[in-house]
């Protein structure tokens, strides 16, 4: 084997290393992107959450402001805990992703 085939053999190897370094690469960015795409729809759903839940708030503190009985009333403590508490775990939720 001459030394130019040997070369051109290492050249081959050296080349198909690069392609093969490249792909993986290609592959890490193209799942860093999609990572990055779904926190960016997470965060932009989250924020959409809180706004409703800003207003759902309101509405929720309008109605028991006007329920006179405290039994009512406490009910309505309670629902607003429970979409809180709820919204807390959803939170989480979107932080670990």
């Amino acid at each position: 084997m001459s030394m130019s085939e040997m070369l051109k053999g290492v050249h081959a190897k050296v080349d198909a290393h690069e392609k093969a370094f490249a792909e993986a690469r290609s592959w890490e960015a193209a799942i860093d992107a999609h990572h990055q795409r779904t926190l960016n729809l997470a965060r932009q759903q989250m924020e959409k959450l809180d706004k409703q839940l800003d207003q759902l708030d309101i509405t929720l503190g309008e109605i028991q402001r006007d329920v006179t009985n405290p039994e009512d009333r406490s009910k309505m403590k309670a629902v607003r805990k429970y979409i809180y508490d709820i919204y807390e775990k959803t939170e989480e939720l979107v932080e670990k992703i």
